[in-house]
């Protein structure tokens, strides 16, 4: 690597990195819902000159930051195109504050390092556009950013309505994707399906930490919403993940992992 910096600097070449966007250069920012696999796409838009470009990404539960796309320099009708047909592939996207992508970024990166799933160029050229500025971060316990979105304990109350309100979660265009396929526990073990018991003990009690991460991003990616009523929703996601995460109630009382059985089954 040495030698090919030394022979372009030969040729006269000066190494630099892109300048971060300035925020006003920013248009729009989209992020999917968690989906059932654990994965969040995520979408920007921004001027370049008279041009516009668009950066999107996928956020990988267990994984990182993968399916990286940054386009060319278009005009806006172009971009808006790209912008129309992912939007129509996931009902779910829904715009965000570009704060939510800023948090999220280094946590992921963190992924990619620790499941040796390689960064790609594309994945630079956004680093460096977004103005990461942390390029070898540690931490991937994501529950610091979302435990902070409940300031106390939730009441037996706020508890019961939500027991109530995500029992339907999975019926929604967010939540249908939300099933644990018994392959992914166990390739090709026989379970007895016809067992609903066996197939909750063997199947979704031990998904239950899967689950609460992936509540706890729902929780924020409602906080950064830009639709109000989705904003409302925040709250309980958070109550949700905190059932999943750190309460001790059985996870065959918890009405969402109900719902994700019957989903499942």
């Amino acid at each position: 690597m040495d030698k090919l910096v030394q022979a372009a600097r030969k040729k006269g070449i000066a190494p630099q990195s892109p300048q971060p966007l300035p925020a006003s250069n920013l248009l729009e920012t989209y992020m999917s819902a968690v989906d059932g696999s654990g994965a969040q796409g995520a979408m920007l838009t921004f001027r370049d000159g008279k041009l516009q470009r668009l950066i999107s990404f996928v956020l990988k539960e267990s994984v990182g930051i993968v399916d990286v796309l940054v386009t060319p320099p278009a005009p806006k009708r172009q971009i808006q195109q790209y912008v129309s047909m992912m939007k129509q592939q996931d009902a779910a996207a829904e715009k965000v504050s570009f704060e939510l992508i800023h948090k999220q970024l280094p946590f992921f990166l963190a992924l990619n390092l620790k499941s040796g799933v390689a960064i790609d160029h594309e994945l630079v050229q956004v680093m460096e556009l977004l103005g990461v500025e942390s390029w070898n971060p540690e931490s991937t316990d994501l529950a610091t950013l979302f435990d902070p979105l409940l300031s106390e304990t939730p009441s037996p109350a706020d508890i019961a309505s939500v027991q109530k309100r995500s029992a339907k979660w999975t019926q929604s265009a967010v939540g249908r994707s939300w099933f644990e396929d018994p392959d992914m526990i166990g390739p090709f073990r026989k379970l007895n399906t016809r067992s609903n018991e066996a197939f909750f003990a063997e199947v979704i009690e031990p998904a239950r930490g899967k689950w609460a991460e992936r509540l706890g991003r729902m929780a924020l990616w409602a906080h950064y919403s830009t639709n109000k009523n989705r904003q409302k929703q925040s709250t309980d996601y958070a109550i949700a993940n905190w059932l999943l995460a750190h309460s001790d109630m059985p996870a065959h009382d918890i009405s969402l992992l109900n719902a994700i059985a019957r989903n499942s089954m």
